[in-house]
């Protein structure tokens, strides 16, 4: 299977989520049971800084994975409010229990500024 080329946007300073149902060529739900899911982004393909999507799988048995980064928390999370604007890549894999890697996703994800404030 070859990659789904998808653009995003993530809004800095803002939660972010997207989810994607992965099928296979012939229009089936993949199984998740078993498979672990990783995605990251960077500014450029052979950027050494990268920063985790916090990918989940939500429902095996359906293929729907969520990707998702929070606008603030604790110094182990990637956070939106962390990352300058911009054009950045990004990749999705999945691995099995054996060991195969398949990437699933990949695209461009722009980084848009925003003016951060509390509402009280």
């Amino acid at each position: 299977m070859s990659a789904v080329p998808i653009n995003l946007i993530i809004e800095n300073g803002e939660d972010w989520e997207v989810s994607f149902n992965l099928r296979d060529a012939f229009g089936n739900f993949l199984n998740l049971t078993g498979i672990t899911v990783t995605a990251k982004m960077a500014k450029n393909y052979t950027s050494t800084v990268k920063y985790s999507l916090n990918p989940q799988i939500v429902t095996p048995l359906e293929g729907l994975i969520k990707l998702q980064m929070p606008n603030s928390g604790g110094v182990l999370v990637t956070k939106t409010q962390d990352i300058k604007p911009g054009r950045y890549v990004y990749t999705v894999f999945i691995e099995n229990g054996s060991g195969k890697t398949e990437k699933v996703i990949e695209g461009i994800i722009t980084v848009k500024p925003s003016v951060l404030w509390n509402i009280k």
